[in-house]
């Protein structure tokens, strides 16, 4: 009985082995990152963005109106849970919009409930703030746009992009 252990722990080691050695041969490949370099040099480096900061002082109210509202009951009367409602905080969306823009000369990021994945007060209107740099050692650039609205970066200019304010 001994030696038939011993056999099937050096099959399946076998097996194993060569599963591994296949899958690092034909398994599947790591997507390459595009880096695309502007004739300049310049690529985006977000280092603030944050969605629907502007929605706070709503929010306020809002958990407020929640606190003093008596508690709903379904109708076995059980209580329903009220929706859990926090301030939004700042950087909330830099991962997306860092994910979108990081390293790339120019591009686009469309502010809406759907791209961000953030939707903190479904009834308030809210603004996309957004700050980045070209080069290391630039100074910080901001863009606030509204809900439904493009963020466009565009690093290859050598000047600040049309829509973009001026660099303080």
């Amino acid at each position: 009985m001994g030696k038939n252990i011993k056999f099937h722990a050096i099959a399946i080691a076998l097996i194993c082995g060569v599963i591994t050695v296949l899958y690092v041969f034909i398994g599947p490949k790591p997507a390459k990152q595009e880096v695309v370099q502007s004739a300049n040099g310049r690529t985006i480096k977000i280092v603030s963005a944050t969605w629907g900061e502007n929605c706070n002082a709503y929010m306020a109210q809002a958990m407020e109106d929640q606190n003093a509202a008596p508690a709903e009951h379904d109708t076995k009367g059980n209580v329903i849970p009220k929706p859990i409602l926090k301030p939004v905080v700042t950087d909330n969306v830099l991962p997306k919009v860092a994910a979108a823009c990081d390293g790339k000369p120019m591009c686009e990021f469309f502010a809406d409930v759907t791209t961000t994945g953030v939707d903190p007060l479904p009834s308030c209107y809210k603004r996309l703030v957004t700050s980045y740099r070209c080069f290391s050692f630039d100074r910080l650039t901001s863009q606030d746009i509204s809900q439904g609205e493009t963020l466009k970066i565009d690093c290859s200019q050598t000047e600040p992009a049309a829509n973009a304010p001026a660099k303080q």
